[in-house]
């Protein structure tokens, strides 16, 4: 029978610590509530959801069926939704309450690091300011600095992590707020205990105290929302240490603050989302037992007046929250009565919470071994070795029963597996059958199809390309009507203008009556329209020397900076304006480019007349640089005339365009230009940089003289 004994006792150690594990992960839960789902209303809520218009109903229901769904699969897309929607019409409440869940399960997931960061808590963070859950984004990121640290074992990696957390609340310190503060002081403490623990060290939550007392009495003026979270997770580590130190009369005092700021919570968020399905009782369970292990070191009596406090709060719910609520209340109880030695009480409540467990009333309770073992210690306390003995055979048939409920389970479910593609091989099987007809017909369509499209394709290949044809020459005759148009209004406009001077000034000359000063004046009109003429004539013939030249231009060696040098003297001398300064920027070297001098004369001579015309005060640079790691003459001409806007930079190259039709000129100049450029292998082109008046930039290549 002992033997017997030794083995039971085995067993269940090792199914005890499978236990502790399904125990740690409950406290993923965010609201600290059994996992158990309410057997009701998803439907019928999903259904007034789709109804609601109003957004702040819609939230209400959203938190609703957070609650409802709580531990189950579909919980997380409730409470994705709960999020984009209350993002959406920025409401704090639905916020927090979202964001809250979704650090709490995905703090310690490095790869969720940068969504945490970078897009939830700065949601919350940038409207938080003012409202009842200002300083939510810190909170969240304390509570996932506390995850890291109580879920790193390495001493190394921990080590690292400490000196890095250190590191960011240093750097922090000198302008933080009260809530970065708070964060500072409760993960400091929390850190310090993990390294008195590794050193070995006794009463290392006792030792922190005024840390976590400091960070407690900012956080009692911290605004409602956020007020209960942070005492809540300071609380956890405040009240060991006042546990530790022995010293009843402070447990006391954080605890009923702890509570009250509970209470006021649930009062005032009940106002804008009374959340009927919200488990909160639970929240209390903690705070009663700390301050029930605390009586204990004052006396019994008062042990047992703390221990009344919570079994008369969790007996005062209501309908299903009472099963819940009971379920805490028996275990706490048998647990604490077994440390005041009332054995048989204790058996009780733990044969009530067994009772509720075997009955199905107990749903997500996963110390189910645990109550089993505990019982059997109980009874052995009492001199009851028998009835411990069927204790533990009970433990190992619970045990053997639930192995045994999830082997059915996963039996039934590759059982249903398989039937599903039993029937769906038979279904792809008489689908496959009829897709092969349909695939034989198809193909036969296809070729006919096929057959018919390429016929089809080529004539219309070969009318798309006529059409194509006759639009392009259909363009360019019309095109070569606007240009002849054009050339003729422009000619006729360009030469009556001289001629009718000409021809006016010619007759004046001949009456007797003109003066002798005036003939003078008169016959110098003449010529200068004459000049104009001519010079509207001769950009007429290099025009169409140029468009009709099939032939490269000869090329030679020619100094640039002599060529510059003449024509601005030129354009100086006969052109010269009083109010414009006509300045030179050349090299002190002689700068060769591989060029034709005539055409090259006449390009410089075209840019100098055009900025001279368009200047009326300032200044008009001619300059030339050699740029030897590309081989090229760079030659510009800048002046401070009227500009030209960004838009028509490209437009005035081309052929008889101005952009002022009251100016004299041919709109040839520019277009000659361009023309002269590429026929000696250069590019002409506006600075689209310079703000005041234009700045034409040339470049040529370098001649072999220049290395």
């Amino acid at each position: 029978m002992s033997n017997l004994r030794y083995i039971l006792y085995f067993v269940f150690f090792c199914l005890s610590t499978i236990t502790t594990q399904a125990q740690a992960s409950q406290e993923d839960n965010p609201e600290g509530r059994l996992t158990s789902p309410m057997p009701i209303r998803e439907d019928s809520l999903n259904i007034a959801l789709d109804k609601a218009k109003d957004p702040h109903k819609r939230i209400e229901l959203l938190l609703d069926l957070k609650d409802v769904t709580e531990g189950m699969n579909n919980e997380a897309g409730y409470v994705r939704q709960l999020f984009n929607e209350s993002k959406e019409g920025r409401d704090v409440y639905g916020l927090f309450v979202s964001i809250m869940n979704i650090v709490i399960r995905h703090a310690t997931h490095e790869e969720k690091e940068d969504s945490l960061y970078n897009y939830y808590i700065k949601t919350i963070a940038d409207i938080e300011k003012g409202t009842p859950a200002e300083g939510a984004a810190t909170f969240f990121k304390m509570t996932i600095i506390n995850r890291k640290i109580n879920t790193e074992n390495d001493a190394n990696t921990q080590k690292e992590l400490f000196k890095q957390i250190r590191n960011e609340f240093q750097a922090l310190q000198p302008h933080e707020d009260k809530y970065q503060k708070v964060n500072r002081l409760y993960n400091e403490g929390l850190m310090r205990v993990w390294e008195m623990n590794g050193q070995g060290k006794k009463g290392v939550y006792k030792e922190q105290i005024p840390l976590w007392q400091e960070a407690w009495d900012i956080a009692q003026e911290f605004p409602l929302y956020t007020k209960r979270y942070y005492l809540s997770s300071i609380f956890s580590l405040l009240s060991s240490g006042y546990n530790q130190e022995q010293d009843y009369k402070r447990l006391q005092q954080v605890t009923t603050d702890a509570i009250n700021a509970h209470k006021d919570f649930y009062t005032v968020s009940a106002v804008m989302y009374p959340r009927p399905f919200l488990y909160k009782d639970n929240t209390y369970v903690d705070f009663y037992t700390q301050l029930i292990r605390g009586a204990m070191h004052v006396s019994d009596d008062e042990a047992y007046k703390m221990y009344n406090l919570f079994r008369d709060h969790m007996l005062s719910a209501k309908d299903e929250f009472l099963d819940k609520n009971k379920i805490y209340l028996y275990e706490t109880a048998y647990l604490f009565l077994t440390n005041m030695h009332h054995e048989k009480e204790a058996i009780s409540n733990c044969d009530s919470l067994i009772n509720m467990i075997e009955t199905g009333r107990a749903p997500g309770f996963s110390r189910i071994l645990r109550v089993y073992k505990d019982k059997a210690k109980l009874l052995t306390n009492v001199k009851r070795p028998e009835d411990a003995c069927i204790a533990y055979e009970r433990a190992i048939q619970v045990s053997d029963s639930l192995i045994k409920k999830e082997y059915v389970e996963r039996v039934e479910a590759l059982r249903l597996k398989n039937d599903v593609n039993r029937l769906e091989l038979e279904k792809t099987s008489i689908t496959a059958q009829s897709r092969l007809i349909g695939f034989i017909f198809a193909i036969c369509t296809l070729i006919v199809a096929i057959s018919v499209s390429v016929y089809y394709y080529k004539s219309l290949k070969k009318t798309r390309k006529l059409q194509e044809e006759i639009y392009r020459q259909s363009i360019k005759a019309q095109e070569s009507e606007q240009m002849k148009s054009s050339f003729i209004n422009s000619i006729c406009h360009e030469i009556r203008t001289p001629l009718n001077s000409i021809n006016g000034f010619s007759e004046v000359l001949i009456d007797d009556a003109t003066l002798p000063e005036e003939r003078k004046e008169y016959q110098m009109i003449i010529q200068e329209n004459t000049h104009l003429l001519t010079s509207l004539l001769d950009s007429l013939i290099e025009v169409a020397n140029l468009d009709s030249l099939t032939e490269a231009l000869t090329l030679e060696e020619v100094e640039v900076t002599a060529l510059c040098r003449t024509e601005m003297e030129l354009l100086h001398k006969k052109e010269g304006k009083d109010k414009i300064q006509y300045l030179l920027d050349l090299p002190r070297e002689g700068c060769f480019a591989h060029t034709h001098p005539q055409y090259l004369s006449l390009l410089l001579r075209s840019l100098l007349n055009n900025a001279n015309k368009f200047t009326r005060e300032g200044s008009i640079l001619l300059s030339c640089r050699c740029n030897k790691e590309q081989k090229k003459v760079i030659i510009s001409v800048a002046d401070t005339g009227c500009g030209i806007p960004a838009d028509k930079q490209e437009y005035i190259f081309q052929r008889f365009t101005k952009l002022d039709t009251f100016t004299h000129g041919n709109g040839l100049g520019l277009y000659l230009c361009r023309l002269i450029a590429r026929h000696m292998n250069g590019n002409i082109q506006i600075d689209p940089h310079t703000t005041q008046g234009a700045k034409f930039i040339f470049t040529i290549p370098m001649g072999k003289d220049d290395r």
